[in-house]
Protein backbone atom coordinates (compact mmCIF):
# COMPACT_ATOMS: atom_id res chain seq x y z
CA UNK A 1 0.00 0.00 0.00
CA UNK A 2 1.09 3.48 -1.18
CA UNK A 3 3.41 5.46 1.58
CA UNK A 4 3.95 8.94 -0.27
CA UNK A 5 2.75 11.48 2.01
CA UNK A 6 0.38 12.85 -0.79
CA UNK A 7 -3.41 14.15 0.33
CA UNK A 8 -5.80 11.37 -0.85
CA UNK A 9 -9.43 12.46 -2.09
CA UNK A 10 -12.46 10.09 -1.66
CA UNK A 11 -11.71 8.92 -5.18
CA UNK A 12 -7.71 8.58 -5.16
CA UNK A 13 -8.32 6.53 -1.35
CA UNK A 14 -9.92 3.68 -3.11
CA UNK A 15 -6.98 3.01 -5.85
CA UNK A 16 -3.60 1.54 -5.38
CA UNK A 17 -0.84 1.95 -8.20
CA UNK A 18 0.67 -1.39 -6.55
CA UNK A 19 -0.72 -4.66 -5.18
CA UNK A 20 1.00 -6.96 -2.88
CA UNK A 21 -0.30 -10.68 -2.79
CA UNK A 22 1.65 -11.73 0.33
CA UNK A 23 0.14 -8.48 2.37
CA UNK A 24 -3.63 -9.46 0.69
CA UNK A 25 -2.78 -13.44 2.09
CA UNK A 26 -1.96 -11.78 5.49
CA UNK A 27 -4.89 -9.47 5.89
CA UNK A 28 -7.29 -12.44 4.83
CA UNK A 29 -5.71 -14.42 6.97
CA UNK A 30 -6.16 -12.17 10.26
CA UNK A 31 -9.50 -11.04 9.36
CA UNK A 32 -12.20 -13.63 10.45
CA UNK A 33 -15.19 -11.14 9.33
CA UNK A 34 -14.24 -11.56 5.31
CA UNK A 35 -13.35 -8.19 4.67
CA UNK A 36 -11.25 -7.96 0.63
CA UNK A 37 -8.39 -6.93 0.56
CA UNK A 38 -7.80 -3.68 -1.35
CA UNK A 39 -11.29 -3.03 -1.65
CA UNK A 40 -12.59 -3.19 2.37
CA UNK A 41 -9.15 -2.81 4.15
CA UNK A 42 -6.93 0.39 4.27
CA UNK A 43 -4.93 2.44 6.00
CA UNK A 44 -6.08 5.35 8.28
CA UNK A 45 -5.55 8.01 6.48
CA UNK A 46 -7.35 6.08 3.45
CA UNK A 47 -10.27 5.94 5.26
CA UNK A 48 -10.45 9.21 6.84
CA UNK A 49 -10.44 10.59 2.94
CA UNK A 50 -13.28 8.81 2.20
CA UNK A 51 -15.28 10.10 5.05
CA UNK A 52 -14.73 7.31 7.77
CA UNK A 53 -13.44 7.19 11.31
CA UNK A 54 -11.37 4.49 12.62
CA UNK A 55 -13.56 3.41 15.60
CA UNK A 56 -11.75 4.29 19.34
CA UNK A 57 -10.13 0.55 20.70
CA UNK A 58 -10.06 -1.11 17.23
CA UNK A 59 -6.60 -2.91 16.75
CA UNK A 60 -4.76 -2.55 13.45
CA UNK A 61 -3.48 -5.28 11.08
CA UNK A 62 0.37 -4.43 11.05
CA UNK A 63 1.64 -5.37 7.53
CA UNK A 64 5.17 -5.14 6.15
CA UNK A 65 6.37 -2.60 3.80
CA UNK A 66 9.25 -1.52 1.96
CA UNK A 67 9.76 1.88 0.87
CA UNK A 68 11.95 3.88 -1.25
CA UNK A 69 13.81 7.09 0.62
CA UNK A 70 16.01 9.47 -0.73
CA UNK A 71 19.56 9.79 1.23
CA UNK A 72 22.75 12.16 1.02
CA UNK A 73 25.96 10.47 1.13
CA UNK A 74 28.30 11.89 3.72
CA UNK A 75 31.32 11.31 1.79
CA UNK A 76 30.40 12.15 -1.72
CA UNK A 77 27.47 14.50 -1.47
CA UNK A 78 25.52 12.91 -3.85
CA UNK A 79 21.99 12.01 -3.42
CA UNK A 80 20.83 8.29 -3.92
CA UNK A 81 17.34 6.47 -3.54
CA UNK A 82 17.70 3.29 -0.59
CA UNK A 83 15.07 0.78 0.39
CA UNK A 84 13.92 0.61 3.23
CA UNK A 85 12.20 -1.77 5.60
CA UNK A 86 8.97 -0.39 7.80
CA UNK A 87 5.43 -1.58 8.89
CA UNK A 88 1.72 -0.27 7.46
CA UNK A 89 -1.39 -0.18 9.93
CA UNK A 90 -4.63 -1.27 8.15
CA UNK A 91 -8.47 -1.34 9.35
CA UNK A 92 -11.17 -3.32 7.96
CA UNK A 93 -14.90 -1.74 7.04
CA UNK A 94 -16.12 -3.30 10.05
CA UNK A 95 -13.34 -0.93 12.29
CA UNK A 96 -14.77 2.27 10.82
CA UNK A 97 -17.88 4.28 11.27
CA UNK A 98 -18.89 7.51 8.80
CA UNK A 99 -17.34 10.84 10.56
CA UNK A 100 -19.57 12.38 12.83
CA UNK A 101 -21.68 9.14 13.45
CA UNK A 102 -21.67 8.21 17.19
CA UNK A 103 -19.43 5.08 18.61
CA UNK A 104 -21.33 1.76 18.51
CA UNK A 105 -21.65 0.32 21.98
CA UNK A 106 -19.10 -1.89 23.66
CA UNK A 107 -20.54 -5.32 23.93
CA UNK A 108 -21.31 -6.39 27.25
CA UNK A 109 -20.96 -10.09 28.36
CA UNK A 110 -20.15 -12.51 30.77
CA UNK A 111 -16.43 -13.14 29.70
CA UNK A 112 -13.55 -11.33 28.44
CA UNK A 113 -10.42 -13.88 27.84
CA UNK A 114 -7.17 -12.98 26.47
CA UNK A 115 -8.20 -14.00 22.92
CA UNK A 116 -6.29 -11.45 20.51
CA UNK A 117 -8.96 -12.50 17.34
CA UNK A 118 -11.81 -11.87 19.00
CA UNK A 119 -10.71 -9.44 21.60
CA UNK A 120 -11.82 -11.94 24.34
CA UNK A 121 -15.75 -12.81 22.94
CA UNK A 122 -15.16 -16.12 21.71
CA UNK A 123 -17.76 -15.20 19.16
CA UNK A 124 -17.77 -12.97 16.42
CA UNK A 125 -20.54 -10.21 15.63
CA UNK A 126 -22.77 -12.69 13.08
CA UNK A 127 -22.24 -14.85 15.54
CA UNK A 128 -19.40 -17.53 14.44
CA UNK A 129 -17.47 -18.86 16.96
CA UNK A 130 -13.69 -17.77 17.51
CA UNK A 131 -11.28 -20.73 15.89
CA UNK A 132 -8.30 -19.83 17.57
CA UNK A 133 -9.85 -19.67 21.07
CA UNK A 134 -12.32 -22.03 20.26
CA UNK A 135 -14.96 -19.79 21.90
CA UNK A 136 -14.12 -19.50 25.37
CA UNK A 137 -12.67 -16.11 24.89
CA UNK A 138 -9.08 -17.50 26.43
CA UNK A 139 -6.38 -19.05 24.54
CA UNK A 140 -4.49 -21.69 25.74
CA UNK A 141 -1.35 -21.03 28.17
CA UNK A 142 2.11 -21.62 26.47
CA UNK A 143 3.48 -25.24 27.00
CA UNK A 144 6.68 -24.86 29.53
CA UNK A 145 9.70 -26.50 27.59
CA UNK A 146 12.42 -28.23 30.29
CA UNK A 147 14.52 -31.62 29.67
CA UNK A 148 13.99 -34.77 31.06
CA UNK A 149 16.74 -34.72 33.68
CA UNK A 150 16.34 -37.88 36.00
CA UNK A 151 15.14 -41.37 35.32
CA UNK A 152 11.90 -40.93 37.93
CA UNK A 153 10.97 -37.95 35.23
CA UNK A 154 10.79 -40.41 32.42
CA UNK A 155 7.09 -40.56 31.18
CA UNK A 156 5.12 -41.17 28.30
CA UNK A 157 3.45 -38.09 26.14
CA UNK A 158 0.15 -37.73 27.74
CA UNK A 159 -1.35 -36.94 23.67
CA UNK A 160 0.58 -39.55 22.08
CA UNK A 161 1.28 -42.06 24.33
CA UNK A 162 5.62 -41.56 22.78
CA UNK A 163 7.82 -42.58 25.57
CA UNK A 164 10.02 -39.05 27.06
CA UNK A 165 13.41 -40.89 28.58
CA UNK A 166 16.13 -38.67 30.36
CA UNK A 167 17.59 -36.29 27.82
CA UNK A 168 14.64 -35.68 25.62
CA UNK A 169 13.04 -32.27 25.40
CA UNK A 170 9.58 -32.60 26.89
CA UNK A 171 6.57 -29.67 27.29
CA UNK A 172 4.86 -29.21 30.65
CA UNK A 173 1.29 -27.54 30.98
CA UNK A 174 -1.04 -27.86 33.94
CA UNK A 175 -2.86 -30.59 31.92
CA UNK A 176 0.04 -32.90 31.28
CA UNK A 177 3.42 -33.89 29.88
CA UNK A 178 3.88 -33.83 25.81
CA UNK A 179 6.60 -35.02 23.83
CA UNK A 180 5.95 -31.46 21.81
CA UNK A 181 4.03 -27.81 21.16
CA UNK A 182 1.87 -29.61 18.83
CA UNK A 183 1.11 -32.92 20.88
CA UNK A 184 -0.04 -29.72 23.80
CA UNK A 185 -1.72 -27.78 21.34
CA UNK A 186 -4.47 -30.97 20.36
CA UNK A 187 -4.75 -32.09 24.04
CA UNK A 188 -5.60 -28.05 24.94
CA UNK A 189 -8.36 -28.18 22.12
CA UNK A 190 -9.75 -31.85 22.91
CA UNK A 191 -9.60 -34.29 26.22
CA UNK A 192 -6.35 -36.25 26.62
CA UNK A 193 -6.19 -39.59 25.15
CA UNK A 194 -3.65 -41.48 26.53
CA UNK A 195 -3.72 -40.99 30.59
CA UNK A 196 -0.93 -41.28 32.65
Amino acid sequence: MATNSQKFTPETARHFDRFSVANAVAVKQALPCGCEPYRDVFTYRRWKAQGFQVQRGERAIRLPLVYAREAVDPETGETRSERRLGRSAVFCRHQVKPIGEASSPRREGPTRGNCSTCAGWGRFAEGRLCSKCDGTGSVAERPERYTVERPDEETPCDWCGAPLYVGDAAFETTRGIYCSRECAARAASVAPRVGR
